[in-house]
């Protein structure tokens, strides 16, 4: 299968899906267009576009897998005219690994304009369907093969990491109710004495905040710490997670995790990952990981077996296959 990438590379480049389609697909078989990096380079939205499917149209690809989010930069006129353009039939996805309360409306008319939405969060299913997405299905975020399971450069953090550490920027009142739950969180962990750091910007000042790292820099800090400890911006929607999760569990650093709904459907808890539903838990927890180094390696262990195993990008795109093998066999 010939397949075309559009992914969105902000601060640090989709690399983790590239690896994993060419490790699929052979590397002749894959090919890129990285519309953001045009964008910086200064290229008028039409241009971007027209680029976007002539270059389909060049490599005239199987499958077109799109990260788009609310860029608002690929329009669905763009992807009706590389369906023009393609001399066989050819199946367009967008993934989205963003959660937002509502689907804007520019998300929407990708929806309408591919074949497959993908969607990190299983609990916005019908949301998407309806914004008018054809066929819809859950597919979670997946771990960086060469970054996050098997770095080849260690990055040292410049900063001492504590025994209990979590990674992530404050966001305030763009997300109310997760700000609260996550301030919450270290809240109690400080008030109980346990050791505890966040690295990440923006906090005010009164949080033990103890430096600040790159996304692909994470699993460095884990593996320095005895815990890890994750909570979403939105703890209450089935099955929706960030990649801190995967990332932490990469790690081999046992993690604590806020449970969302449908959780325990990917994970078992006190096997490859502690779940807690309130702060009183989430200190409980963290206190016997502290007093049980060994159940807490066996845990930091078993949930890197288990994320390697069936949380790569391999995995999730061998999820998808079929579905996109079917939509082509209709066509």
């Amino acid at each position: 299968m010939k397949v075309l990438l559009a992914t969105i590379n902000y601060d640090h480049p989709q690399r983790g899906m590239l690896h994993a389609f060419q490790g699929l697909f052979g590397e002749r078989n894959v090919w890129e267009y990285d519309y953001l990096d045009k964008q910086r380079t200064g290229l008028r939205p039409e241009q971007l576009n027209e680029g976007f499917y002539s270059t389909i149209s060049r490599y005239q690809p199987d499958w077109v897998w799109m990260q788009l989010q609310d860029t608002n930069v690929i329009q669905p006129y763009a992807i009706e005219e590389a369906r023009r353009q393609c001399r066989q039939p050819v199946v367009f996805t967008h993934w989205t690994g963003d959660c937002r309360p509502t689907v804007s409306p520019y998300l929407s008319s990708i929806c309408r304009a591919t074949d497959l939405t993908l969607t990190s969060a299983k609990g916005q299913l019908p949301l998407f369907q309806a914004a008018g997405a054809h066929l819809v299905k859950y597919l979670q975020i997946g771990l960086d093969w060469d970054e996050d399971l098997f770095p080849a450069a260690p990055w040292v953090p410049h900063f001492e990491v504590p025994a209990i550490v979590f990674c992530g920027s404050y966001y305030g009142s763009n997300f109310p109710k997760g700000t609260l739950e996550r301030e919450a969180a270290i809240r109690a962990l400080q008030a109980a004495g346990l050791p505890v750091g966040i690295v990440g910007n923006g906090w005010p000042g009164s949080f033990p905040i103890i430096g600040a790292c790159g996304v692909k820099e994470q699993v460095h800090v884990y593996r320095r710490a005895k815990v890890a400890l994750n909570v979403n911006h939105f703890n209450d929607i089935e099955r929706y997670y960030s990649d801190r999760q995967l990332i932490a569990m990469a790690s081999g650093t046992p993690l604590v995790c806020r449970k969302v709904p449908g959780l325990e459907h990917e994970f078992l808890d006190h096997e490859d990952c502690v779940f807690f539903e309130d702060e009183h838990e989430l200190v409980e927890h963290c206190r016997w990981l502290l007093d049980n180094p060994k159940k807490a390696q066996l845990i930091g262990e078993c949930g890197r077996a288990t994320v390697l195993q069936h949380h790569t990008w391999f995995s999730r795109i061998l999820e998808v296959l079929p579905v996109v093998e079917e939509i082509r066999a209709r066509r």
